[in-house]
């Protein structure tokens, strides 16, 4: 909340700041409270287990990227190339309708090979696919996005199956609750964070470069967002870049 206040008055104005101060108190206060807890609702030292760990932090990432998408997206879809809701929704429904395809192939996959090279493959599809969108400009054809969106979801959905197998099947059969529900957590996390980043860098970069704050699409200078949407997916290719890191080094931990 603190953070899309502050793309409204100033990221470092009184109320943001006093957000960011009560945030970072509550999560110190929450590890010490677990710490000291004979029955914490999240046991902290399941993250002592390396591939866990990593597993979870590859989640995160992905999911954050994956909302730079979801939130960009639209704006692109329909202010920028002026198509309907209706045309939109079609294209948009593509990314779930694909990892839906190979969400159960990923999972085949995963019980036949090297589940961690199953995660570090779909990690690599969506960092192409975010270099992909530098691609999409006012005038790009639809099939280019169309392109992007699928290698994206295709690695998206390689990456799912195999990294819960691999979250899961780490942990002891007394922690399988706690991990899942970490599992979980990681996602909503990824979903809240990308959602407050990918707007962050758009405003910030559109705020750059008109010389004035930007808090929405300006329909007058289309430009603006595309040079924000470019710049938001090159953060989103290395926070893609720091999963694929993850990754290889739970590979590394499974081999051992």
């Amino acid at each position: 909340m603190a953070i899309f206040l502050g793309q409204e008055v100033g990221y470092f104005t009184p109320i943001p700041v006093i957000g960011y101060v009560i945030a970072l108190i509550s999560i110190i206060w929450f590890i010490r409270a677990e710490r000291r807890s004979k029955t914490p609702l999240m046991p902290l030292s399941i993250f002592k287990i390396k591939p866990f760990s990593y597993g979870v932090g590859a989640a995160i990432l992905i999911f954050l990227s994956n909302f730079f998408t979801v939130v960009l997206m639209p704006f692109y879809l329909e202010d920028a190339r002026h198509l309907s809701a209706g045309q939109a929704g079609l294209l948009l429904i593509i990314f779930p309708v694909v990892m839906m395809i190979v969400g159960p192939i990923s999972g085949v996959l995963a019980d036949r090979f090297d589940p961690a090279k199953i995660v570090t493959l779909g990690l690599s599809l969506v960092a192409v696919s975010q270099l992909g969108y530098w691609f999409l400009d006012l005038n790009s054809p639809l099939w280019v996005y169309i392109t992007v969106t699928v290698v994206m979801a295709v690695g998206t959905g390689l990456f799912q199956s195999p990294n819960s197998d691999i979250v899961m099947s780490v942990v002891g059969k007394d922690q399988l609750g706690s991990a899942g529900s970490i599992n979980a957590l990681a996602r909503n996390i990824g979903m809240v964070s990308g959602t407050a980043l990918s707007t962050t860098v758009l405003f910030t970069v559109m705020s750059m470069l008109a010389h004035t704050k930007v808090t929405t699409y300006l329909p007058t200078q289309p430009g603006l967002f595309i040079s924000g949407m470019h710049v938001a997916f090159t953060a989103s290719f290395i926070l893609i870049v720091m999963a694929i890191w993850l990754s290889l080094k739970q590979g590394q931990m499974n081999l051992k």
